[in-house]
């Protein structure tokens, strides 16, 4: 249960980061690669989803990752 309490807890400091950003700040560079805010949500959001299939549905997953590793390069 742990796991679950830390990941509900980083959630929430996310949203702290984000709530009072607005459009215009979810959208400004950041220093991370000068990703947005929200391609940095987007990206995290992916991978979270990605996390999950790898546990619920395994050949969703693979699929997933073929596909992901199709474009990467």
């Amino acid at each position: 249960m742990q796991q679950a309490q830390d990941f509900r807890d980083e959630c929430d400091a996310l949203y702290d980061v984000v709530s009072g950003l607005g459009a215009e700040g979810m959208e400004a560079a950041t220093a991370f690669k000068d990703w947005t805010p929200n391609m940095i949500v987007r990206h995290l959001h992916v991978w979270n989803w990605a996390a999950q299939q790898s546990l619920a549905d395994t050949p969703a997953f693979g699929e997933f990752m073929q596909a992901a590793a199709s474009r990467a390069g």
